[in-house]
């Protein structure tokens, strides 16, 4: 069929012109559709759920975590990570569709083996991940949440995104979230 369907625009170039005319006059003519974001199980309720869940209702929500960095593409660990996020609601959510974060992080780098504190790496400093502030707006965007991040101060503030990964998953009458976290961004000490 393709075949047979090239000839026929090779001996008829009349004809295949007149047909790329139209087709380029119809995709001309088309309203482009806003891109949705990818069903990620998202609803108004998942969402007001997420944003109490992660930056409370106006209360500070305090959360730990711990992490392991690895090489790439070997996969071997190369040091620990732990560290503290406290963040806080912005203002009240008032509508089901955005959330505003205030947070302030600190992490620290660990040894593999003992656990120590590393202070330096291959032989330069390696000084705490510190945000002395992040400003974070989450946006419902169909059925997922699109995430931009402001962050640093003078020379290291930057703006990171807008990121779609985290996804809500129902398991009966519990919501599990994840929210992948890759970042790839040069250090000031290389």
């Amino acid at each position: 069929m393709q075949t047979a369907r090239s000839r026929f625009w090779f001996r008829n170039p009349s004809r295949s012109m007149w047909a790329a005319i139209t087709l380029t006059l119809i995709a001309v003519t088309l309203p482009t559709p806003r891109a949705e974001a990818a069903d990620r199980g998202f609803t108004p309720e998942i969402f007001k759920k997420w944003a109490d869940m992660r930056v409370g209702q106006g209360q500070p929500v305090f959360w730990y975590a711990v992490g392991v960095a690895y090489t790439y593409p070997e996969g071997k660990a190369v040091m620990r990570l732990e560290g503290i996020d406290a963040a806080r609601l912005e203002t009240k959510l008032s509508n089901a569709t955005e959330a505003h974060q205030v947070s302030r992080k600190v992490f620290v780098y660990r040894d593999v083996e003992t656990n120590a504190i590393l202070r330096e790496w291959q032989g330069k400093p390696l000084p705490p991940i510190a945000y002395p502030y992040q400003y974070i707006t989450y946006s419902l965007r169909g059925k997922g949440v699109e995430t931009v991040v402001e962050q640093g101060a003078g020379a290291r503030l930057q703006r990171i995104g807008p990121g779609t990964d985290i996804t809500a998953r129902r398991i009966g009458n519990t919501v599990a979230f994840s929210a992948p976290l890759f970042l790839d961004l040069p250090l000031p000490s290389g």
